[in-house]
């Protein structure tokens, strides 16, 4: 569980959904653009800048969300039944190494 990966699509998706999610609200170490969240399954990997990763398992939402300005005590649990099987994806380092905002995220194998 070394990080937390969510997909841009899915941030977007919360906010059509009247969620007023940000990169970083929900956690996530890393944002990735140009990839559809849908495709991401375990035990693909994926090379970012000269890091290497190893998708391993999603990520369930969890009480912590409530510090969320926008969601609060009273809508808590609305918004955990809406993050189940979307709150991203955890990821193990394979290969140690850089990461630089707007690195491609490239899968490496299926």
């Amino acid at each position: 569980m070394s990080l937390l990966i969510i997909s841009f699509d899915l941030i977007e998706n919360l906010n059509q959904n009247g969620w007023p999610v940000k990169p970083g609200d929900l956690g996530e170490n890393l944002t990735v653009k140009n990839i559809n969240y849908s495709s991401i399954k375990p035990n693909q990997k994926y090379q970012i800048g000269n890091t290497k990763i190893e998708i391993t398992f999603k990520c369930d939402p969890c009480q912590k969300l409530r510090f969320l300005p926008y969601v609060g005590n009273s809508k808590i649990n609305q918004f955990i039944k809406f993050l189940i099987d979307i709150r991203g994806w955890y990821a193990k380092v394979i290969e140690t190494g850089i990461i630089h905002e707007n690195d491609s995220f490239e899968l490496i194998n299926k």
